[in-house]
């Protein structure tokens, strides 16, 4: 709800109503005094729609966007707010952009003397519409504005959508080279500003909204990786193919084979213990089911003969497939 209120206080900003809009949103007008409320990214979308048929203004996502502050994001701006340095910021953001956007996939990279931050949703229908594409750029350029300072230019930033027949608004605000049609939105900074001090840190409020962090994600049940989340998920879509190397699960999550084993080492493991520990789980979640023969299962699991997936079951369990289910 902390984000909704970047379009629901754009519209109060300028006399619109809002009710059209929180029709949409599916809430009522005290829920945006509830930043910790969630709202479905399908209706937060539906509700752009419906204030840019309200407004008339083709660009309403961005201009919305253009006036997000700190706490539009909810605890995650009040964390990023208080941070030391822009690479705090930058860690903050990796570590908790789950508690304003859930299913989004966020990842930094350094190279070339560039940050390229990338954020990429699910690749489910309606999660990707121009106005919320816009109104997630301008929010981030919003933010870096607010860091680095107003006279802040990226040096380019990519978009995944068609673009759109003018421009002038984009040039306008983000001021800097721009793509279409790329795989997920991207922005890139020069990394020299990195390690720049900020002159609003403040440790011990940054620390009270961490522990506050902490708790709502425990509370929503974010506590596990959502990179590990969505890399399980590749992994088991691919199994059924063929047992994938790691540059087929990388090409599935959109990122570099690099980057998927940048990410793995970060988080203790590697390629090939990753896939193993999703096929056990797997494995064991499948005995479970009547329904499915061990045939079936080893099919499932990437096995190209029974004997392999015994084989391979005696390893994570002492035991034979067979044998573990009966003593279910």
């Amino acid at each position: 709800m902390a984000y909704c209120r970047v379009l629901t206080d754009w519209l109060q900003a300028r006399g619109q109503p809002l009710a059209p809009v929180l029709a949409a949103l599916d809430v009522p007008e005290a829920a945006l005094a509830d930043p910790d409320r969630w709202v479905s990214r399908l209706r937060f979308n539906a509700a752009l729609e419906t204030a840019i048929e309200l407004t008339g203004d083709p660009f309403l996502g961005l201009h919305a966007g253009e006036q997000v502050r700190p706490a539009h994001y909810g605890v995650l701006g009040y964390i990023m707010m208080s941070c030391g340095t822009s690479r705090q910021v930058i860690e903050a953001h990796q570590r908790w952009h789950q508690l304003v956007m859930p299913g989004a996939e966020v990842d930094y990279e350094e190279g070339g003397g560039l940050l390229r931050l990338r954020e990429s949703l699910p690749p489910l229908p309606g999660l990707r519409t121009r106005p919320a594409g816009e109104c997630l750029a301008g929010s981030m350029l919003s933010f870096a504005r607010w860091v680095f300072g107003q006279q802040f230019r990226p040096v380019d930033v990519s978009f995944p959508f068609p673009q759109p027949p003018l421009l002038d608004e984009y040039q306008r605000v983000f001021q800097c080279r721009l793509a279409f049609d790329a795989p997920c939105f991207s922005l890139s900074i020069h990394n020299g500003l990195l390690d720049r001090p900020l002159p609003q840190a403040d440790p011990e409020l940054r620390q009270m909204m961490e522990a506050r962090a902490e708790r709502l994600a425990r509370e929503l049940g974010l506590e596990a990786d959502p990179f590990v989340v969505q890399l399980r998920a590749a992994i088991g879509r691919l199994l059924p193919q063929a047992v994938p190397e790691m540059e087929d699960v990388a090409a599935a999550l959109n990122i570099s084979g690099r980057t998927l084993q940048r990410r793995l080492l970060q988080r203790g493991t590697h390629f090939k213990a990753a896939l193993d520990d999703m096929r056990r789980d797997l494995a064991l979640g499948y005995v479970r089911d009547p329904e499915l023969s061990l045939v079936d299962i080893a099919f499932l699991l990437g096995f190209s003969q029974q004997s392999a997936f015994n084989r391979a079951f005696r390893r994570w369990t002492d035991s034979t497939p067979g044998s573990y289910r009966d003593a279910l």
